[in-house]
């Protein structure tokens, strides 16, 4: 079995939060049930990670505790426009170049006279947003990834302040839909998966989050637990590490996981250009994609192609003066 850098560090994070046996069960079953695309395995690798949280920060009362208390807060902001929370930690000018491609579509569709923006940086997220010295150590040490960071500022940020979190990595095709903010949450929710590798089963997507208000219940308790994982860990035990803190307050909230339950199936192929940038453009198969999704997420983690003729070149690259956005 080849085991890629990625499976080593996703070994080391396993082993570091769930002990060596159990972290090393968790590897095999995850590499299975991948490999098998079978709900069984993807089930048991579910049961250890909410096992593990249940027992150790649930049942503890961890997700009670006054954590929140450690953080300081910019002043409440004073604005009928909606907060729009987009985070890149080194700064717009050291972006990747697709992410600068997804911040021109956010300039583009969101209106400053409903939209109140904030391209936050390492420079300027702490005018809203400070946290205690202990975790940023972990940061700079890397125990705390720089993706898990932006975790704990996005659930920071929706519960001091409520409004949109978007990832960087969002490329819109059409302005936001005001009328999320009417549900208490909202999220981008596409079809049921199956197998059901990711434990939100696409219900809920972390890189697109909203709270129509502030300190709601949902974001305390997930921002309280976040911290407090972070007091005990020096590691991830999954890249999906925040989708199970998610999952474990939905578990024993029936009240808040209505309101999640509640929120209508949209933006269902969020993930086409993700999977398609470099495959060939297809205009017909574009505009009826685009019927039914406006937000896309992207990455940055592969290369791309120079051939002109891809979806990247001919709908995401800003520099073509002539792409199909």
């Amino acid at each position: 079995m080849i085991i890629t850098d990625f499976r080593k560090k996703d070994l080391k994070g396993k082993i570091r939060t769930l002990g060596f046996f159990k972290g090393v069960f968790a590897w095999l079953l995850d590499i299975l049930a991948h490999r098998t695309k079978n709900d069984k395995w993807d089930n048991l690798v579910h049961k250890v990670y909410m096992d593990f949280l249940q027992k150790k920060y649930w049942d503890t009362g961890l997700y009670k505790t006054n954590a929140i208390d450690e953080l300081i807060f910019g002043e409440n902001i004073k604005s009928d426009k909606i907060d729009v929370w987009i985070f890149w930690y080194q700064g717009w000018d050291a972006a990747p170049q697709i992410v600068r491609d997804c911040r021109v579509t956010t300039e583009k569709f969101l209106d400053r006279e409903k939209f109140n923006v904030h391209y936050l940086t390492k420079d300027n997220y702490t005018s809203f947003a400070k946290f205690p010295e202990w975790i940023m150590k972990k940061v700079a040490l890397g125990n705390i990834s720089l993706t898990e960071f932006s975790n704990l500022l996005r659930e920071a940020l929706l519960y001091q302040f409520g409004g949109i979190w978007m990832d960087a990595t969002i490329y819109l095709t059409e302005s936001l839909d005001e009328k999320m903010m009417e549900y208490t949450y909202y999220t981008i929710k596409r079809l049921p998966e199956h197998p059901m590798h990711c434990i939100s089963g696409h219900q809920w997507s972390t890189f697109f989050l909203t709270a129509s208000q502030s300190k709601t219940v949902f974001y305390q308790k997930l921002l309280t637990l976040q911290i407090e994982y972070w007091r005990k860990e020096t590691a991830v035990f999954d890249y999906l590490t925040f989708d199970y803190l998610m999952a474990i307050i939905l578990r024993h909230h029936s009240n808040i996981a209505k309101e999640w339950e509640i929120i209508p199936k949209n933006n269902l192929d969020s993930l086409f250009l993700e999977n398609s940038l470099n495959e060939k453009f297809d205009s017909v198969k574009w505009e009826e994609i685009k019927k039914e999704t406006g937000m896309f997420k992207v990455t940055y983690k592969i290369p791309l192609s120079k051939d002109l003729n891809t979806y990247y070149n001919k709908i995401v690259n800003s520099r073509n003066i002539n792409n199909h956005i």
